[in-house]
């Protein structure tokens, strides 16, 4: 059986809690920020939470993730 490879792009883009729970940044979130006000900067600055069957797809993508 061949080794399981972990895909390095969704593992760079995502964060995993201790609780396994997946993490997003937001998009739109690299420059031209000064059109925008600071309520929308600051919201995107957090992390969003991946729903539940998006995140059976990361853990397959990710398989040395507990």
């Amino acid at each position: 059986m061949p080794k399981l490879k972990t895909r390095k792009s969704v593992s760079k883009r995502v964060k995993i809690t201790s609780k396994g729970k997946f993490l997003k940044g937001s998009i739109n979130n690299s420059h031209l920020k000064r059109k925008e006000d600071n309520s929308s900067k600051s919201r995107k600055s957090r992390y969003s939470h991946i729903s539940k069957g998006f995140a059976k797809r990361m853990k397959k993508m990710l398989p040395k993730v507990k």
